[in-house]
């Protein structure tokens, strides 16, 4: 289904991956991830908790701005 769509081969873990990850950008409580996942250990549902390529974007741009932001000479 993913080839078919133009996505190339895309394995199960890496829908487990993105599955988890929207999960904590939708703010889901870390126990509720846990039982979606079905991870024994909450431990293991932080692991899969990553950001999204466009929050990680926003945030590396505005830090990029704030270095590069003039700053005045004292």
């Amino acid at each position: 289904m993913a080839a078919e769509n133009g996505l190339g081969s895309i394995g199960w873990q890496t829908i487990r991956h993105t599955y988890g990850s929207l999960l904590s950008e939708l703010k889901t409580p870390l126990e509720v991830q846990q039982t979606l996942m079905r991870h024994a250990d909450i431990a293991t549902a932080l692991t899969y908790g990553e950001s999204s390529m466009e929050n990680q974007r926003t945030a590396n741009s505005n830090l990029v701005k704030e270095i590069l932001k003039p700053r005045s000479s004292q």
